[in-house]
């Protein structure tokens, strides 16, 4: 399993790792980059998830 990254708004590099300058969450930089990672892998994973809406519309 992996981790999930959390954008902050400031990082550094303090003897060879990478530490939270600013632990402020960047809400508009995270969704910035999350759409461009779906834009440059788009032939690769569909951004959005399928959802079933058979039971609510009736069908």
């Amino acid at each position: 399993m992996g981790v999930a990254p959390i954008f902050a708004t400031s990082i550094g590099l303090n003897h060879g790792k990478w530490t939270i300058l600013d632990s402020n969450f960047d809400t508009a930089g995270a969704m910035h980059a999350s759409n461009e990672m779906i834009w440059l892998h788009y032939d690769e994973i569909n951004g959005f998830p399928e959802v079933d809406l058979s039971d609510v519309l009736g069908n």
